[in-house]
Order: structure tokens, then C-alpha cells, then sequence
């Protein structure tokens, strides 16, 4: 037998305390969940037990977490605590499976926030403390399993990124020769001045790539240009194998064109290289996206919120070890097999969410 009640009638709901960004210490032994989905900070001190559900009531507001520790529930940050024989894990399981219900109950207002009220009348189902603790130990098993890929791909990312700059530290050792960017690649950066406006866009034709596809490395395509404007703008032409690196706001991120590439030309958030005989693409992409060429491109930034790569000069002048093309496949080699190691991870991390939330869907609905 499954009742039905609102959650105001099963659980109380109640707001935290303000604390501001000043408040903040920044070793602090508490997290501060305010209104969005990672702490806004720590401090000293802590308001709220672990085990507790929290619901963003402003800026993400509706989002629904659980907190495995101690911590300090600022003022726009609901702490839901259920009465009576309601299991506390089984109502955060049931609010999570009302996630996508709860975002529509937002007002429209600027900022958006959840009111008290719509969030007390959201429907709950109450089954018997047993049942519930059948559910409960379920999908906590699932939850278990993920956490634990997810530690798993955490720990082999790093590992990845220790052997990566292990192998590429090769300056001078026997056969590397040192040299510049600019002396392995061709850079070409994206088009300035207003080149690509939205009014010479057509609907099928030459594509444009943006930053998304340097960063995702996801090659699908909103805007395109005919063949005579493709013509004026040739050398800023997409080819196999090049190297793309986003230029703007999210830097440095890197993708290596496929073979089987759309053709288009590169917008003005990129930079294009075009690796020279003495490199292979893959190599020289490992050291752009090694620690040392990041820190090195955040000294050559420029702009306000929206910050951008200043000079591309003094990229070209950057300084790396070459050695010699086995040498280089070597390397790549003992790299690819890390990453699908860790593909092969995220892979079965995406099948356990997708079986979590299945088996979680059909515990929760009763009739």
C-alpha cells in the first residue's frame, strides 16, 4: 500500500543562513552550499549535519544534492528533513527522480528561485518503512558502483598526466633537439574584423568551425558559407590532421581534425596548426595540453571577463623538445593505451548511470 503526500505534510523545509563571499576562509574546515551545484566556499563553522538533502532555492535553484558532511546551509539554500517513518535516503531518491519537475517549478523573475510553496507541494509516494529500505539499499548499491568508477577514471587521469609530462620531459637527453613551435607547425588564427557575420551565412554549403569543436572535439556544424566567400577566406581553410586550439574565453583546448573532416574554414576563437614533416599532430598535441604549454598560454592572455590569447608570436617562439618520429609514435603509443584505458572506464560509468536510473524510475513509480 503507497500513499501519496505533498512534502510539506512528510518533511520540514528550512531555509540556511547568509554568509558572503567575505565570510569566506579559504582552508576552511566547512563547506558552504548556497545556490549552486559545487560549495560557494568554506568557513569554520557549520550550521547543518552530513546526510542531509539540500535544494537550491536561487541560482540553480531547484538543483537537488545530498551532503556527505558537516556544512553551513547559507540563506539560499533549502535543508529538507523528513517526519515521521520516511526514510532520508529514500526521499532524496525520490527528489532526484523529480529533478526535471522541480527546475519547472522556477519563477520566471530575475534571478529565477524556487518558491517554499511549490516546493511543499510536490508529490511524494510513501510506501512502508520496509519497502522503502528495500529501494534505499538498491540504488545505493548502484550509487556505490559509480562513485567508484568515477574514483577509478579520477585516479587514471592522473596517472595519464604523470606519465605524459614524464615522457615529454626529454629536454637534453641524446637525439632531442630543441625547437620552436613555429619551426614544426604552421599557425594560421581565425579571421578578425567582422569577416564572419551572421548575415553571409547560408544554409548548407562551406562549414564554419567554432570553439566547441577545438574543446568537445564534436564535429557537427551550425553555420556555413558559400563557395565564393570559402574562395576569399582559403587560407583559413580546415584540413585533415589539423590541430585546432580554442582561443577564447575557455583556452587551449585542443582537437586534432579527422580524416573524414567537413570542409570549412576555422571562425575567429581559433588558432590553426599545421604540423611540418619533423612532427607528428598527435605529439605536438600532447605538449599543448600538458601543464607546461597551459601555464606557459596563461601569460599571454588579454581582455576582460572574456579573456584571449594576446600574442600567437610568442606561442610560435615557445621552445619543445623534438626527438625522432619513432621516438615520437613511442610516446603517443604508451599514451593512447592510458587514454582507452580511461575510455573504456567512462564507458561503462555511462552504462551504470543509465542502468542506475533505470532501476531507479521503475522502483519509484507506483500506481
Amino acid at each position: 500500500m503507497v500513499e501519496w503526500k505533498k512534502l510539506g505534510e512528510v518533511a520540514s523545509i528550512v531555509r540556511g543562513n547568509r554568509v558572503t563571499k567575505s565570510d569566506l576562509i579559504e582552508n576552511g574546515r566547512y563547506p558552504v552550499i548556497s545556490g549552486g551545484f559545487s560549495p560557494l566556499g568554506r568557513i569554520n563553522q557549520y550550521n547543518r549535519e552530513k546526510d542531509t538533502i539540500t535544494i537550491a532555492q536561487y541560482g540553480s535553484a531547484g538543483y537537488v544534492d545530498w551532503q556527505n558532511e558537516l556544512f553551513w546551509a547559507n540563506d539560499v539554500c533549502y535543508s529538507v528533513y523528513p517526519q515521521g517513518d520516511l526514510n532520508n535516503r529514500y526521499l532524496f531518491y525520490v527528489l532526484i527522480n523529480q529533478q526535471c519537475y522541480i527546475y519547472t517549478l522556477r519563477t520566471n523573475a530575475v534571478p529565477a528561485h524556487l518558491p517554499l510553496k511549490s516546493l511543499q507541494d510536490v508529490d511524494i509516494p510513501v510506501p512502508s518503512i520496509d519497502e522503502q529500505t528495500r529501494i534505499v539499499g538498491i540504488l545505493d548499491t548502484f550509487t556505490a558502483s559509480i562513485e567508484n568508477l568515477k574514483q577509478q577514471i579520477a585516479q587514471r587521469r592522473k596517472q595519464y598526466e604523470h606519465y605524459r609530462d614524464q615522457l615529454l620531459d626529454l629536454e637534453g637527453k641524446e637525439g632531442v633537439e630543441m625547437k620552436t613551435l613555429g619551426e614544426t607547425c604552421d599557425f594560421v588564427r581565425g579571421p578578425f574584423g567582422g569577416a564572419l557575420k551572421k548575415e553571409i551565412f547560408v544554409k548548407e554549403g562551406f562549414a564554419i568551425y567554432e570553439q566547441q569543436h577545438a574543446i568537445y572535439g564534436l564535429w557537427s556544424f551550425r553555420y556555413f558559407i558559400d563557395e565564393t566567400k570559402f574562395s576569399e577566406m582559403k587560407r583559413f581553410e580546415v584540413k585533415p590532421g589539423d590541430i585546432l586550439m580554442s582561443c577564447s574565453g575557455t583556452m587551449g583546448k585542443t582537437s586534432i581534425v579527422p580524416t573524414d573532416c567537413v570542409k570549412g574554414i576555422i571562425n575567429q576563437a581559433l588558432l590553426k596548426l599545421t604540423t611540418k614533416n619533423v612532427v607528428s599532430n598527435r605529439y605536438i598535441k600532447l605538449f599543448m595540453d600538458s601543464q607546461w604549454f597551459q601555464d606557459a598560454l596563461k601569460k599571454q592572455t588579454a581582455g576582460g571577463a572574456i579573456q584571449n590569447v594576446a600574442s600567437v608570436t610568442v606561442l610560435k617562439d615557445l621552445a619543445i623538445p623534438v626527438p625522432s618520429l619513432p621516438e615520437q609514435q613511442r610516446i603517443v603509443s604508451v599514451l593512447d593505451t592510458f587514454e582507452a584505458s580511461i575510455a573504456n572506464l567512462e564507458q561503462q560509468l555511462a552504462q551504470r548511470e543509465k542502468q542506475y536510473e533505470y532501476y531507479r524510475n521503475k522502483l519509484l513509480k507506483f500506481d
